[in-house]
C-alpha cells in the first residue's frame, strides 16, 4: 500500500523543476524490504508453532495408542529445529535406541525426497505408529515445502539488498 502511494506521488510530481532524489526512494525501498524480512521470519516462527501442535498431537496419540495396544511402545519420534538467529526450520524423524546401560539417538534419513520422508525410513514403526507417522508427515510436508518457499523469498530479499548496496 505504501509502495502504491509513493510511486503514485512520483507519477503524479511534477520533475521538471526539481531534482528527483534518488536516495528517498531508495531508503524507501530498503525500510520496505527490512519489514518483509520480519513477516517472513514471522511466518517461519508460525510454522514453528504449528510444527510444535503436531509433535505434542503425536505424542499424546502414541501414548493412547500404546495403551490401545498392549502396552507395545515405539520408538521413532519427530524433532524440530527452530534457530530464531538464522530463521531456520527443520522437522526431522528419529530413532530412540537402546543399548547396553546406554540410550542413544539416531536421525532416519530422508532419502531423496526433498520434502518427505519415504515409508522406508519407518521400516521398524509398529503398524499402529507407522498410520500415526504417516498422518502426521503428511503435515510436516506441507509445512516443509512452505518453509521452503520462504526461505527461497527471503534470501531474493538479501540479495537484492546486497546488490543494492555495492
Amino acid at each position: 500500500m505504501q509502495r502504491e502511494k509513493l510511486l503514485a506521488e512520483l507519477l503524479t510530481k511534477d520533475t521538471s523543476e526539481h531534482s528527483l532524489d534518488v536516495s528517498d526512494i531508495e531508503s524507501h525501498y530498503a525500510n520496505l524490504r527490512v519489514e518483509m524480512l520480519r513477516e517472513v521470519d514471522n511466518e517461519i516462527l508460525g510454522y514453528a508453532v504449528q510444527a510444535k501442535y503436531l509433535i505434542d498431537y503425536y505424542f499424546g496419540e502414541k501414548k493412547r495408542l500404546h495403551e490401545i495396544n498392549g502396552g507395545k511402545f515405539g520408538y521413532i519420534y519427530p524433532r524440530i529445529r527452530y534457530e530464531k538467529t538464522r530463521g531456520n526450520l527443520t522437522v526431522i524423524w528419529v530413532k530412540h535406541m537402546l543399548a547396553k546401560n546406554a540410550k542413544a539417538n539416531s536421525h532416519l534419513r530422508k532419502g531423496n525426497k526433498q520434502f518427505r520422508y519415504p515409508d522406508t525410513a519407518f521400516k521398524s514403526a509398529l503398524d499402529w505408529e507407522r498410520r500415526l507417522i504417516n498422518e502426521v508427515e503428511d503435515n510436516f510436508e506441507s509445512i516443509r515445502l512452505k518453509v521452503n518457499g520462504l526461505v527461497k523469498i527471503r534470501a531474493s530479499l538479501r540479495s537484492q539488498a546486497e546488490l543494492e548496496n555495492k
